[in-house]
């Protein structure tokens, strides 16, 4: 089987913004919060909101969304009942992808880290419930977990492959 690759080109604000947060853990380790503070701001970098919000929805360049002909959920088989991986399953997974998109590479971040470092850090990464609300590098970077197999066609986690991508780039029309 073949993976899909991304469907963008990643851009160089990513690796400078995934410098940044690595700069910021280790100054927040060193205790240097004021830092570790400043490097979160910077890796908050307007080009990565752009080319985020140039891949999501249904108005992107970049996508092509095709839809199913009726009834070809039937044609495919059952639609399995496990949907999402386990905690250990994500581990496995980050692990075996070295906690990088398996398309384009980049770097991604668990949403529980993200948490961690919103709450120690709130004025540098903003969480809001809006794109343009969210740290531009944390919402870029944040781990998904996907089916190579979609889950509506009868992938499972346990069927493997299931892969780490970033954030969610490539909308179903099913949602």
């Amino acid at each position: 089987m073949t993976l899909r690759k991304c469907i963008r080109e990643r851009i160089p604000e990513i690796a400078d913004a995934a410098r940044y947060l690595n700069a910021a853990v280790s100054a927040h380790l060193n205790r240097r919060p004021d830092l570790a503070e400043q490097l979160i701001q910077l890796a908050d970098i307007p080009a990565i909101r752009e080319w985020t919000e140039s891949i999501w929805g249904r108005g992107s360049p970049y996508l092509q969304i095709t839809l199913e002909p009726h009834g070809a959920m039937a044609q495919s088989g059952a639609q399995a009942t496990e949907r999402m991986p386990s905690k250990a399953d994500k581990q496995l997974l980050l692990i075996r992808d070295g906690f990088h998109c398996r398309f384009c590479g980049i770097p991604v971040i668990r949403a529980e880290v993200r948490q961690r470092i919103a709450k120690a850090y709130p004025n540098a990464l903003s969480w809001g419930r809006r794109n343009v609300e969210q740290h531009a590098a944390f919402q870029a970077m944040w781990t998904q977990y996907d089916h190579v197999l979609p889950h509506s066609k009868g992938g499972a986690v346990k069927s493997r492959p299931t892969v780490t991508p970033f954030s969610r780039p490539i909308p179903t029309p099913s949602g």
